[in-house]
């Protein structure tokens, strides 16, 4: 960790964030806050190992003056703490670090814990539990933050990004007014409260704050039927009513679920390459052969599944040059794709990609001589070598590092003939100039 962090602080963009540091050994985290500079927050401390052992690691927080997570529990052999004993834990741990080592209150994060909903696995009134507690907290213990890892509160809805933000989103909606002021989430990916859609809204909030439970088999039946399953008539385990199908046992206002093509991949593809170029025989190639295929494709995966679309385009047609390539490519279905997405809050992620000559020095030299026309002209493009190359797209396709922008193409036979002076015409053989840049 040490090490790590250490490289984290010499890079300009992460170095400013605060960082949060986890570990089941204190002398990793301390070796920890000694590698960074500025506040730290470490994750966490609680009652289960007992009084003398949350005082002194909060003592040596102190000394590097950290922030620390103090987790609402008091045993770990604790299924599920209500809302009652939440409150309790946590003034009984406010009042020890304030009273014995004056911790300040500023410094203190009490996570109250989130618990699944709306599975088998889940705890009933769970997220009401939680909204009771983070109000009584605030209340009882001022000036403290009140923290808690949205991840949880969805687990049972795996897979359904759609629903998992969406009660993500209706959880922060009625904790933030109560208190919370700190939460694990991807707020790049939460839709606005208002945007949800009626029937989404309305099963989420029936969930979340009937502290009573009676509301979790309704979301499963909801849950079921966003998974595109055919709830048989029959009984459920541990339930003895009988459940409808999901036509009927959800309003009609719900758009119908597209029936999908059983696929033979285990895993749907989350990153659609296509281009307009010639780039030999290459993934970019086989993804992006036809305009109808590439239609058919986004149709036939459903657009749900699709992550990040990356959409090659001619240099040419980037130059003013008026050329795309031979292979043509289907960028008004991904504009609609990415719409789509967008209306749909998932953030699908389209990244348009220019095409700039890759070659080398004496490559560069035979085609341009002593001209740098790129230059000249205030272009921005630059030859790249091919392992630079392989390196670009190794991340493109990767994901490691999603960039605005990237300079990227093959400088195949026509570019070679075409920067050369060679262009063919309507007529029998070549039109001859010296170079593009003089026209």
């Amino acid at each position: 960790m040490a090490r790590f962090l250490s490289l984290c602080a010499k890079d300009s963009n992460v170095a400013p964030v605060p960082f949060m540091l986890s570990s089941d050994s204190w002398p990793v985290i301390e070796a920890g806050l000694r590698s960074v500079q500025g506040k730290c927050i470490v994750n966490a401390a609680s009652l289960v190992q007992g009084e003398h052992e949350l005082l002194c690691l909060a003592k040596a927080c102190q000394r590097y003056g950290a922030a620390l997570v103090v987790m609402a529990v008091e045993s770990m052999e604790e299924d599920w703490v209500g809302v009652g004993n939440k409150v309790s834990i946590a003034k009984r741990c406010y009042r020890l670090l304030r009273s014995k080592l004056d911790f300040p209150a500023e410094d203190i994060i009490f996570d109250c814990g989130l618990a699944p909903v709306g599975g088998p696995w889940a705890h009933p009134g769970a997220a009401a539990d939680v909204l009771g507690a983070i109000e009584e907290i605030r209340r009882e213990c001022p000036g403290v933050s009140l923290a808690a890892g949205l991840g949880n509160l969805s687990v049972a809805c795996r897979g359904l990004e759609g629903v998992r933000t969406a009660m993500h989103s209706v959880f922060l909606r009625h904790a933030v007014p109560k208190g919370l002021n700190l939460a694990i989430a991807d707020p790049g990916r939460l839709p606005r409260h208002s945007d949800l859609e009626p029937a989404t809204l309305q099963a989420c909030e029936d969930l979340l704050l009937d502290p009573s439970g009676d509301h979790s088999q309704k979301f499963e039946e909801f849950v079921t039927f966003l998974r595109g399953h055919v709830a048989e008539r029959g009984p459920v385990a541990g339930v003895g009513a009988q459940v409808a199908v999901p036509e009927q046992a959800l309003p009609l206002a719900l758009a119908p679920v597209r029936k999908r093509p059983s696929p033979s991949a285990r895993r749907y593809l989350e990153t659609l390459v296509q281009t307009t170029g010639t780039t030999n025989a290459s993934l970019f190639t086989t993804f992006g052969s036809k305009a109808h295929a590439a239609d058919t494709f986004h149709r036939l995966t459903h657009a749900a599944h699709l992550k990040r679309s990356v959409l090659f385009s001619s240099i040419s047609a980037y130059m003013g040059q008026g050329g795309s390539g031979p292979v043509p490519g289907a960028s008004s279905f991904l504009d609609n794709v990415a719409l789509w997405e967008r209306h749909q809050g998932l953030n699908g992620m389209v990244i348009s990609v220019q095409w700039g000559a890759i070659g080398e020095i004496g490559l560069r030299r035979a085609i341009y001589g002593d001209r740098d026309v790129f230059a000249q002209f205030d272009l921005g493009q630059k030859l790249i070598g091919p392992a630079d190359t392989q390196k670009l797209q190794r991340e493109l396709m990767s994901g490691s590092t999603v960039p605005e922008f990237i300079g990227l193409a093959y400088l195949d036979a026509s570019w070679q003939n075409q920067l050369g002076g060679y262009t063919t015409g309507a007529g029998a053989g070549a039109q001859v100039r010296s170079t593009f840049a003089d026209n």
